[in-house]
């Protein structure tokens, strides 16, 4: 049987593996996003049918719309703890490849391929596919650039042999802690339940400093005692940072956002609560949580 017969077209593909993973590791966080915002729509969704959502009129909802709204939530959770677990699964091999590429990096083998268009001939019809298809070798200036990137993961004291996937961390506020809150903003120390690989934190445990450059998933969630109108945000490099926003324009208890930001060796990022002024009490358990991770 002969190979068909491919137009005379030169196509070239110049991603290399990491920029690949980092592609599906975004489409992994988007996929989280989106998931985030559906559940945050079925959360609404209650409120208004108990009567707790502000400036809604339940009134009319009776027992029997309670039980269809009860299904239709418990639909929906149940699809979303099936996605969770493909989500779940998708990141853990994501994590095992780059992990199995930096040993690689580690041992001074190439992971640097570009992929070259393969012309079907007469002469390779019958020849075996393997016998033509060859990954390109990383070339001389692009070997010097990565000596070089190495020298400099290595001044900021990061061990260029971990894989970049491990630049994460993690802090919680747990004590259902007391807060008191400033119009402008206030940040909210998570000295509880750390985890810092190539982050640090400050003396407030607010404040996390990353010392690798590149693109980072961030998430964050707040859970207060008592609905009322404040606002939640990711200050990066003492400034708010707009994606990460969600307003007070009605009283709500519960924030949740994920972001994804490029940030360089030396910036900053921290949780504030704003747009109010007085006490608010976080929730005893999961009262706010931050987690940053690096993508490759």
């Amino acid at each position: 049987m002969s190979y068909p017969n491919f137009p005379h077209i030169n196509p070239e593909i110049t991603l290399t593996r990491d920029d690949a993973i980092n592609l599906l590791l975004s489409a992994v966080a988007m996929e989280e996003l989106s998931l985030t915002q559906i559940l945050a729509a079925e959360g609404e969704k209650m409120k208004y049918a108990l009567g707790t959502l502000p400036g809604a009129d339940s009134s009319g909802v009776g027992v029997d719309e309670l039980m269809t709204i009860d299904q239709s939530v418990k639909g929906t959770l149940d699809t979303a703890i099936r996605l969770e677990m493909l989500l779940q699964s998708r990141l853990e091999t994501l994590l095992n490849v780059s992990e199995r590429f930096a040993g690689e990096r580690s041992e001074g083998r190439s992971t640097h391929a570009s992929v070259k268009p393969v012309v079907i001939t007469e002469a390779m019809e019958s020849a075996e596919p393997a016998a033509y298809i060859k990954e390109a070798e990383m070339s001389e200036e692009e070997e010097i650039t990565a000596t070089a990137e190495t020298d400099e993961t290595a001044e900021i004291g990061w061990d260029p042999r971990t894989p970049l996937s491990q630049v994460s961390a993690f802090g919680a506020n747990t004590d259902g802690s007391d807060i008191s809150i400033e119009d402008e903003g206030t940040n909210i120390p998570l000295p509880q339940s750390q985890v810092l690989q190539g982050i640090s934190v400050d003396d407030s445990n607010a404040v996390f400093t990353v010392s690798v450059a590149g693109h980072y998933v961030v998430t964050y969630s707040v859970h207060l005692t008592e609905a009322i109108p404040i606002s939640a945000r990711l200050i990066m490099n003492g400034s708010s940072f707009t994606p990460s926003v969600i307003g007070s324009d009605h009283e709500a208890s519960t924030f949740y956002n994920t972001v994804i930001v490029p940030l360089e060796p030396g910036d900053t990022l921290s949780l504030q609560l704003f747009d109010f002024t007085g006490e608010v009490m976080l929730i005893a358990g999961a009262g706010a949580t931050m987690t940053i991770v690096k993508l490759l």
